[in-house]
């Protein structure tokens, strides 16, 4: 097995560009030599803390469909996705426009596990011996269960999702007004601002951030993330040192 990447653009990859790796595998005279195409997999929200519109994952379905090979929607980040203002999709539509996907359960707060989806009658077969034969049948799996069971009660998992994604907005706003510039579109609740290198060993005294990418010399991008457990106040704080 090996992964086949493309090139990104703010962490997504086009319908366009899936076509064109599949059509130019099956045109290469020694095709069964080199890795065959066998999924797409993305994820919703990006790891870059951006969003595919409704759009994008129907072209993107589309063209899985044409080839005959499924589309797995990674939601890791599902709900932050779903509740972001600039979100047009619903869970709905990501139900109709892949295969299978996950709801994401950890970073919503959960202690373990994610709840799979799967919609294609193809991939539900023996489902459960692929779970078996990689190790991810518990004995006490019903505490997986419980948790989902209490995240969907009274919306919960998108009431949760939608306090992080307010309090990013704070930190956008609060980001814009001091000057500071993005990486990628702020979209979600992953951001990532640019900051000199002088001011980001000042703040890594009190705040907890990823280096992302090396701007120049003297600038850094970094990754500030929200979640269902950020306080304003200390969103507040924040912004009163930088």
């Amino acid at each position: 097995h090996k992964c086949l990447t493309l090139p990104t653009s703010n962490g997504k990859i086009t319908a366009k560009q899936v076509d064109t790796l599949i059509i130019n595998h099956y045109n290469d005279a020694s095709a069964e030599h080199t890795v065959q195409p066998g999924i797409v997999y993305i994820s919703f929200p990006t790891e870059s803390g951006t969003l595919y519109s409704k759009q994008e994952l129907t072209d993107l379905y589309n063209i899985c469909q044409k080839h005959n090979i499924p589309l797995f929607i990674d939601g890791a980040r599902l709900g932050y996705g779903l509740m972001a203002k600039k979100n047009d999709v619903t869970f709905e539509d990501i139900a109709n426009l892949c295969d299978v996907f996950y709801i994401g359960g950890t970073k919503v707060g959960a202690l373990f596990g994610e709840c799979i989806v799967i919609l294609n009658e193809r991939y539900k077969k023996d489902f459960r011996y692929s779970i078996k034969q990689h190790g991810g049948m518990l004995a006490k799996g019903r505490l997986l269960g419980i948790q989902f069971e209490e995240l969907f009660k009274e919306n919960r998992y998108l009431t949760i999702s939608k306090h992080a994604i307010d309090m990013a907005e704070l930190l956008v706003e609060g980001f814009l007004s001091r000057g500071y510039t993005f990486y990628f579109p702020a979209e979600t609740n992953q951001l990532f601002p640019i900051f000199e290198n002088t001011k980001l060993e000042e703040l890594s005294k009190e705040f907890a951030f990823t280096p992302w990418v090396k701007i120049d010399k003297t600038h850094t991008a970094v990754r500030f993330v929200t979640s269902f457990a950020t306080k304003r106040k200390n969103i507040e704080y924040l912004l009163t040192k930088i």
